[in-house]
């Protein structure tokens, strides 16, 4: 994204963050190895939760900037990629 402004590279940029961000709110914070670290590193719960993504968020939003992509179309893919997880969750509820 840095070197070719290129949209297609911007899913690898996106992607880690967003499923960061839906498994720390929806799967139980305890249960992410961020909250075993800050444990191990005697942190608060949070801190290195908190650490990783304010980091790949901010990744993001450089590359959102290089991309001249605003905050509705990054709001689409938000709300697309939620969709997507729901329907993996879903379809994998079905079968197992």
């Amino acid at each position: 994204v840095e070197k070719y402004r290129n949209v297609y590279a911007y899913p690898f940029v996106f992607f880690p963050m967003f499923s960061r961000v839906f498994s720390l709110a929806f799967g139980g914070f305890g249960k992410q190895d961020e909250a075993r670290i800050s444990a191990l590193l005697g942190a608060g719960t949070y801190t290195i939760g908190v650490f990783v993504v304010l980091i790949l968020v901010l990744i993001v939003m450089r590359c959102s900037s290089r991309l001249k992509l605003d905050l509705r179309t990054n709001g689409y893919i938000s709300v697309l990629s939620t969709l997507c997880q729901l329907l993996v969750i879903g379809t994998y509820e079905a079968f197992s």
